[in-house]
């Protein structure tokens, strides 16, 4: 069967070689090749124009999110001259394991 490739580009086995087919290119197909290109859009017979395959919109998971999961605050800086103790606990919201870490260490890592 005769079909007109859509897509850049479809490699055909012939004769045991990969034969490059490009955009725009009339080729005989097996018949389970050209129904497989046919059926995803990627040629279509040559006296015909190629399927227009309407776009569905996608759901918009950023929002779903957002709808399911509560707002987290992002927690606030101390002062450079803040105790340890909230360096540590600024470092740990963060999800920084400050296991053995100076107070230094904590503020160059987290900043």
């Amino acid at each position: 069967m005769k079909v007109r490739l859509s897509a850049a580009a479809f490699f055909q086995l012939v004769d045991g070689q990969r034969v490059k087919r490009v955009a725009g290119e009339v080729f005989d197909a097996s018949p389970a090749d050209a129904a497989r290109l046919i059926g995803c859009g990627a040629a279509h017979e040559p006296g015909a124009g190629p399927a227009r395959l309407e776009p569905k919109p996608l759901p918009n998971r950023a929002e779903e999110a957002l709808e399911h999961e509560p707002a987290v605050e992002e927690p606030k800086r101390p002062a450079q001259a803040a105790k340890v103790e909230a360096w540590q606990d600024y470092a740990k919201a963060r999800g920084v394991d400050i296991k053995g870490m100076s107070k230094a260490e904590i503020i160059a890592t987290v900043g």
